[in-house]
């Protein structure tokens, strides 16, 4: 075969292969858009032969919503299957995908569902830079109450436990003190829940676990009855470790 014959061979090759990688990416895109639009006979019928997560996503969620529509039990028993399955597999990595799956307007049961398995994910999170930040992006009004709340308690969860060993005469990890503890995106996100009535009570149990970073930020900000009550459960937080070891920091039981 000559040269010219083998290049038009490779690029041929190529522009299937991009021809496919595109094809598979629409069927996730696709999908979604039916399902946003509550076609899910299309979306279910756009995501059949795909693996990738956003397509199982679409599928689970697709079939919960007919199955609340219509009670077909052959929806229930493909969504539970797929659901079970997307349970065990998806993790914080998973949480940009499962984003834009939480409060579309008109899947009551796709929603519950997809706030469920984010909640999965948060479960199997761990108290890393990674983990906590990535959670911190879900304490936004986009997200509603319910996934506001989520967030900050998994977050204290995660947050508590080092707050734990410093207060056990311990210093804190170095990674943790930069990127967690004084990061301008956890604390924002904190302190912008306390000013909301119903998430105020768990955003001051996180900001009392950050302690003395997050009572540098109180204090520059315009006093709220919320923001007095953080500063001055933070104050009594600062005392009691500060009994227990006079020399110490927020991040140092040894000073």
């Amino acid at each position: 075969m000559h040269t010219k014959t083998l290049g038009l061979v490779s690029i041929s090759i190529l522009a299937a292969s991009l021809a496919g990688a595109a094809s598979a990416f629409g069927d996730a895109g696709t999908g979604f858009q039916h399902y946003v639009e509550h076609e899910f006979p299309e979306a279910i019928s756009a995501c059949a032969k795909s693996t990738d997560i956003t397509s199982r996503l679409v599928l689970a969620l697709s079939h919960s919503e007919r199955y609340a529509i219509f009670k077909n039990k052959a929806d229930k028993t493909q969504a539970q299957s797929l659901l079970k399955e997307l349970h065990a597999e998806i993790t914080l990595e998973d949480s940009g995908i499962l984003a834009k799956f939480l409060n579309v307007p008109g899947n009551a049961q796709g929603n519950a569902e997809a706030f469920d398995l984010l909640a999965a994910a948060m479960k199997k999170s761990e108290s890393t830079p990674a983990h906590v930040l990535a959670m911190a992006s879900f304490v936004d009004s986009t997200y509603g109450l319910a996934v506001n709340k989520l967030a900050i308690d998994t977050i204290t969860d995660r947050l508590a436990p080092v707050r734990q060993y410093v207060s056990k005469g311990g210093t804190m990890p170095k990674e943790m003190q930069k990127e967690v503890f004084t990061s301008d995106q956890l604390l924002t996100a904190m302190i912008g829940a306390l000013e909301q009535e119903k998430l105020a009570a768990a955003a001051e149990k996180c900001l009392v676990a950050i302690e003395e970073p997050a009572l540098a930020q109180l204090e520059s900000r315009p006093r709220s009855e919320a923001i007095s009550e953080a500063i001055a459960e933070i104050r009594k937080a600062i005392a009691k470790r500060q009994e227990k070891f006079p020399t110490s920091t927020w991040f140092s039981a040894v000073g």
